[in-house]
């Protein structure tokens, strides 16, 4: 059984990736690896970073979750929940991860195999290994499909979104630096997704960025009465087959 970390308790990169089960090798091994164990910690732990001597130490300031380990997902597991991703793009292409989760957890007639907080970072990353990711406004494609865009969108219905329409985005960004305002709303909103990481999202904008964005979505609330956030257009390939 994995040991159970508590508030306060500090661990350096090389005790952080012993006590979440990854090597060193894999740590630094690019591609993403890095952001990957650092999500996987933050969707159990609140953290702060303090840089000793060339070494980074995690101070847990707030615990979600107590980990229990990697998750396991078998072939069949992975093949039911893909498919079911699938399906649900193909009825409905502007999503979230989060919303994909509610669809799936209120379809009775499918088993989900995981705690609903495991199955919603499966399919979290399930959504990035299949679809790719949206960075800095560029899409890299994933093995079934891509990101086309971000989308503006507000609830249509409990599990469906609307977009903006063209007034309430210029209302959203109604300042002299509209471009730059958008980008750094759309990165806000990446972050606050699980998208990009805690460590990403601070070396792009900083944390006086999260209360500017707050401050544009208050006035934006105060007009029209509902929050906007950002959800992504999905498209899949053409050339991918089902198997």
């Amino acid at each position: 059984m994995t040991r159970q970390l508590v508030v306060g308790e500090e661990l350096s990169t090389k005790e952080l990736l012993v006590f979440l089960g990854y090597s060193s090798r894999t740590w630094n091994s690019g591609g993403g690896q890095k952001e990957y164990i650092l999500s996987v910690f933050e969707d159990h732990y609140d953290y702060i970073v303090e840089q000793r001597w060339r070494t980074n130490y995690y101070i847990i300031t707030g615990i979600k979750h107590h980990y229990e380990g990697r998750v396991k997902l078998t072939s069949k597991q992975k093949r039911e929940y893909e498919r079911k991703i699938e399906e649900i793009i193909k009825q409905d292409n502007v999503q979230t991860a989060s919303n994909i989760c509610r669809i799936i957890l209120q379809d009775e007639s499918f088993k989900v195999y995981h705690k609903e907080y495991l199955f919603i970072k499966i399919i979290r990353d399930l959504m990035k290994e299949k679809f790719g990711t949206y960075k800095d406004r560029t899409a890299s494609p994933g093995n079934s499909g891509r990101i086309n865009r971000k989308v503006w969108v507000t609830f249509l219905s409990p599990i469906e979104y609307r977009e903006l329409t063209k007034e309430e985005l210029d209302f959203l960004f109604s300042y002299n630096d509209k471009e730059l305002h958008q980008e750094q709303a759309e990165l806000t909103e990446q972050y606050m997704s699980k998208e990009i990481t805690k460590d990403e999202f601070l070396n792009k904008l900083g944390d006086n960025r999260v209360s500017f964005y707050g401050q544009l979505k208050n006035n934006f609330v105060r007009e029209y009465g509902f929050t906007p956030f950002l959800a992504n257009e999905y498209e899949l390939s053409a050339f991918y087959v089902k198997v």
